[in-house]
């Protein structure tokens, strides 16, 4: 919290030891020409066009929230960690790229399947019961005529 409240977050990013690994892993550099742009935007799908002459960190104005975000450059799965505390940060190529962040909870897609299995065997269930007393329904005709 101490280095929150002493550094310029236009010029510089605090980034947790945890993702040190991914900051260290490639050399960054620093251009005034580099830009990055939302091009498109819902709360589950964002996407941004970035350029750079030099591998750069960009510091998102988003909540970092690792359940369920993805993060993808050109369609290729990268990763991205936190930084300034709160904020959702990735270390972007030299070059133009095209990054999207998407939500894809996998717990909810597994429990979205789970629960149409659950409602193909209620239905199939309920038909065979029907299935059952109609089957039944000619037989009890039978005996009483």
């Amino acid at each position: 919290m101490k280095a929150i409240t002493a550094f310029s977050p236009k010029d510089e990013a605090i980034v947790d030891d945890r993702f040190k690994k991914i900051v260290d892993a490639t050399p960054l550099g620093t251009s005034l020409n580099a830009s990055i742009k939302l091009t498109s935007y819902s709360p589950d799908d964002m996407k941004y066009e970035s350029s750079s002459p030099a591998n750069a960190v960009a510091v998102f104005s988003e909540i970092y929230y690792d359940k369920g975000w993805k993060m993808y450059i050109d369609g290729k799965e990268q990763p991205y960690f936190r930084a300034d505390y709160i904020l959702r940060a990735a270390v972007l190529p030299v070059g133009n790229h095209k990054v999207e962040f998407i939500f894809h909870p996998a717990s909810y897609y597994t429990g979205e399947k789970i629960s149409m299995a659950g409602s193909i065997l209620l239905v199939l269930a309920l038909g065979g019961l029907v299935f059952m007393e109609v089957k039944k329904k000619p037989e009890a005709d039978k005996k009483a005529a």
